[in-house]
């Protein structure tokens, strides 16, 4: 069977400042999808219900097992460096083989 679509997990700071960071994740899925061939897929969207504090560990477990299913997770990196879910992330995506690309944004706020 041929894969014609990617399935790309975009990796990205939350918690703080979580209706700026949900926004730039918007912005960002929504240029993936410029792209025919990307399917984003967001875990900031998909567990937007969630408590953020409260459920955190199960959120990372879900986050662990939709790593395994992606063909390329992108990290959006804020003042040069990782925020504790992405390397969590990143711990995921090098561990299980799953190509890694970065994206250096600048300065913000991250974790």
């Amino acid at each position: 069977m041929i894969k014609t679509k990617e399935l790309v997990f975009v990796s990205h700071p939350f918690a703080k400042d979580p209706k700026k960071n949900f926004d730039r994740v918007n912005k960002i899925c929504s240029d993936l999808l410029d792209f025919d061939n990307v399917v984003p897929v967001s875990p900031l969207h998909l567990f937007s219900m969630y408590d953020k504090d409260g459920d955190r560990e199960e959120i990372l477990r879900y986050c662990k097992y939709m790593i395994k299913g992606v063909d390329l997770v992108i990290f959006y990196i804020y003042n040069e460096r990782f925020s504790s879910g992405q390397l969590f992330e990143l711990d995921v995506a090098t561990k299980e083989g799953v190509r890694v690309k970065c994206v250096y944004v600048g300065d913000a706020d991250g974790d």
